[in-house]
């Protein structure tokens, strides 16, 4: 009964946070273990408020949570994050970067029985990342690789192209 309400209290926060603007994230300790583990709803939050709106480099709730996701990959005892060839793929844009990260975290935390093997995690993060870049409202500029990506992606074939 305790689990379900606290499930029940986590996803009416989501959506009232996310509804709103993003929260404070300075607020949010992120210290110790628990901390980490306590916020996973924040970084959920995080992650779909950048996943959720086209790339924007003047807005600062942008950066705030970029800064967040980050601190949280970098400190959760949950979860381990690799980048692999991703992040020379995506190394001449911070910004794709960015949503590559907040992709990782959004697969992991919305599917945790998957997060034990980091390819899975690989290929549901970019599934996640060229669904926003194939998304013309999100004002990404495809390069010949993504386009490539994306095309094997709608072809199932996205793990031999990685």
């Amino acid at each position: 009964m305790k689990k379900t309400l606290f499930l029940l209290i986590a996803l009416l926060t989501t959506t009232f946070l996310y509804a709103q603007n993003v929260p404070d994230f300075t607020q949010i300790k992120l210290d110790k273990p628990d901390d980490y583990r306590a916020a996973n709803t924040y970084a959920l939050v995080a992650a779909n408020a950048l996943l959720s709106n086209p790339i924007d480099k003047d807005k600062i709730d942008r950066l705030n949570c970029q800064k967040f996701v980050a601190k949280w990959m970098s400190g959760t005892p949950d979860y381990g994050f690799t980048f692999g060839n991703s992040e020379k793929i995506l190394s001449n844009d911070p910004e794709l970067l960015g949503i590559y990260m907040a992709s990782m975290v959004k697969f992991c935390l919305e599917n945790k029985v998957q997060c034990t093997e980091q390819e899975k995690i690989k290929i549901g993060s970019w599934q996640i990342l060229l669904a926003y870049c194939d998304n013309p409202t999100n004002d990404v500029r495809l390069t010949r690789k993504l386009k490539k990506l994306i095309e094997a992606d709608k072809n199932g074939e996205l793990a031999r192209n990685l």
